[in-house]
């Protein structure tokens, strides 16, 4: 399968796209991991930055994961923002960029999306876009988002472990996606998210509830110190998960959530 390219012009050229990528654009064919150049990078960047690569050495997702993409086929890209909101508030920003995913996959699968709490899309019940955001709390705060979808890579090229779990929109549609045809769809959607998230954050939250439909469901918890089994409740006002178990409500920070039958 032929790369299909990914240039500055095409980028630019995006319709409805206000401020992603427009003072600062780097498109690079290989890096280490695109958060990390623009952590190390990040306090001389302006917000909107964005950074793609067509491969990553060592791309991570959450909780140390290592991101399998491959070279030309899928996403791979971060961009920095400067929110200006509480620092309580920011780890609620995956929400919204989970949301923004769902919103800019959905072109092409239609109805098979759903997200998974904290940030995880899933098509068909399986894992399509990773999502990590990353603070830096210098003297002027910033805030990196890095987002792998799985555009073209098929089944049979991933890992083992990985083709249960794993699924692309190639997959998906039997055939190759362009992938600034993803971004087309994703950079405004980000923008119209970040601002939602920005100002009303609670029709945000609302809106995730409604896409994860997770209200009333029987979930597995895991976390870095046990599993337990839980009724999802609800979102609380900084995107945190409200369960209840033995009774009791609790709150969910951290950890990963899965549905009975997941």
């Amino acid at each position: 399968m032929t790369p299909i390219e990914i240039t500055p012009d095409s980028i630019h050229r995006l319709p409805n796209v206000e401020w992603l990528g427009k003072e600062w654009l780097s498109i690079v064919d290989e890096t280490g991991s695109t958060n990390a150049d623009l952590l190390q990078n990040g306090a001389d960047l302006p917000h909107g930055a964005l950074l793609i690569a067509d491969h990553q050495t060592a791309g991570r997702g959450r909780r140390e994961r290592r991101w399998f993409g491959l070279p030309g086929r899928d996403l791979l890209f971060s961009f920095l923002l400067r929110p200006d909101v509480d620092r309580e508030i920011i780890p609620s920003l995956s929400l919204a960029i989970g949301l923004t995913a769902a919103d800019a996959i959905r072109q092409f699968v239609g109805s098979a999306v759903r997200l998974k709490w904290p940030n995880d899309v899933l098509v068909a019940g399986r894992k399509i876009c990773g999502i990590l955001c990353q603070s830096s709390l210098a003297e002027n705060p910033f805030v990196v988002v890095g987002v792998g979808i799985n555009v073209n890579s098929r089944a049979d090229e991933r890992p083992a472990e990985l083709r249960s779990l794993a699924i692309s929109l190639a997959d998906f549609a039997n055939a190759a996606i362009p992938r600034p045809d993803v971004l087309r769809h994703f950079l405004p959607a980000c923008e119209k998210r970040y601002a939602q998230w920005r100002t009303d954050r609670r029709r945000l939250f609302a809106d995730w509830e409604r896409q994860a439909n997770l209200k009333g469901q029987t979930i597995t918890v895991k976390d870095d110190e046990q599993t337990f089994t839980a009724v999802a409740i609800a979102l609380d006002d900084f995107g945190n998960l409200i369960v209840e178990t033995g009774g009791q409500r609790r709150l969910v920070t951290c950890g990963d959530v899965f549905l009975q039958g997941d």
